[in-house]
């Protein structure tokens, strides 16, 4: 080898100890099959952890009772005061007039005439016409079945001597026997009514019935004008004097309306005071009618009855006193307590326990004695705790 040949050698040595190396460039290192099972464990394991703690957060915010806060027992009180009490209730009254006899027509013809029934009828008054001729109503029992004329003795010529009596004929009411003062006295009263004056009472010119004076009710199908009469007919009933009132209610309502119960009846401007005088039961067993009357033995419209129109079904607000109207110291009801051995006090603001009487009651208040107005007292009703 020459020296040029060894000067080359050595370069083609350093160049090569120089030059880039042509190897393959080295491959990433590929984890083994059981490192990446323990990362799954390793992962599966914080995802566990985070949903305890997340449930165990949300649990405890379910679950967990507010902190306790601290609570001032608050006592409710009343004021004592003047006030009143009273309840009381309207409803309508029905009065009724009762039948206290019949009238049997004697007379026989076309009936031309009628009187209006809304007014009493005195004894001795006109009540209808047959053929023209006056029937007039007279007071008594005995029933009219002949003529009566001078020389007529009897019970019936009492009741006609009766008659012309209080109508102020000049005739002794005792008299049994007509005289000749007697017949002048029928042809007055004749004259009076619109009849032929005779003198002689003919059979069918009256109609005898008990309990005048009185309101009359005509038979509708037996008496209208133009219609025909032949004897014997009962034509019309005496009503009573009184109206009967009466109120009907359900048999709740009827418990708290005993015996007793004060009422008072309107009728315009007047007021007619009484109570409930019984009480009936119905046929329909869901209802009872309260009996209303006075508190004495006279009629409850007093005077005023008579002057009453009698209509069927006629109508009389009434108001009816559940509760008296009083006047005093009002508590609650509720405020009130009672001991074993029935007394009633009240508390009051302090605690001290206050003695009082109950006077009357309604709607949960009471009247009281024995306490002042402007009184501060507790309530026995439970209250809120005050935060």
């Amino acid at each position: 080898m020459t020296g040029k040949d060894s000067a080359r050698t050595v370069d083609s040595a350093q160049a090569d100890a120089s030059a880039p190396s042509r190897s393959e460039p080295p491959r990433p290192l590929r984890p083994t099959r059981r490192k990446r099972g323990v990362g799954k464990i390793v992962a599966l394991v914080i995802g566990v952890a985070i949903v305890s703690a997340l449930a165990g957060w949300s649990l405890g915010k379910i679950f967990t009772p507010p902190p306790a806060t601290t609570a001032q027992s608050v006592v409710n009180t009343f004021t004592v005061r003047q006030g009143s009490l009273g309840k009381a209730i309207t409803l309508n009254a029905a009065a009724a007039w009762g039948s206290e006899a019949s009238g049997i027509n004697r007379a026989a013809g076309v009936v031309t005439s009628m009187e209006p029934v809304a007014d009493p009828k005195v004894s001795g008054d006109p009540i209808y016409a047959a053929d023209l001729a006056p029937v007039a109503l007279v007071a008594g029992s005995t029933p009219a079945f002949r003529e009566i004329t001078t020389g007529t003795e009897g019970p019936d010529v009492v009741q006609l001597a009766a008659m012309l009596a209080e109508r102020g004929y000049g005739v002794d009411p005792e008299t049994s026997k007509v005289d000749w003062v007697f017949a002048q006295a029928i042809k007055a009263w004749q004259r009076d009514i619109g009849a032929k004056d005779t003198g002689t009472v003919a059979n069918g010119a009256v109609i005898f019935a008990p309990g005048l004076p009185a309101r009359i009710q005509f038979d509708p199908d037996i008496i209208s004008v133009g219609a025909t009469l032949a004897g014997g007919e009962k034509v019309l009933t005496v009503a009573s004097a009184v109206p009967e009132f009466t109120i009907e209610v359900p048999n709740e309502q009827a418990q708290t309306i005993p015996v007793g119960t004060p009422v008072s009846i309107k009728n315009g401007e007047a007021r007619w005071p009484g109570q409930v005088s019984g009480i009936r039961e119905l046929a329909n067993g869901s209802n009872k009618l309260l009996v209303l009357g006075s508190a004495t033995d006279t009629p409850i419209c007093g005077a005023d009855c008579g002057a009453l129109t009698a209509v069927k079904d006629a109508l009389f607000p009434t108001e009816i006193t559940l509760v008296p109207h009083q006047e005093g110291l009002v508590v609650p009801s509720s405020a009130i307590r009672t001991n074993a051995s029935g007394g009633t006090s009240v508390m009051l603001a302090s605690g001290t326990d206050q003695p009082v009487e109950v006077v009357g009651t309604s709607s949960g208040m009471s009247i009281v004695t024995g306490v002042d107005a402007g009184t501060v007292i507790q309530l026995w009703a439970p209250a809120a705790p005050k935060p």
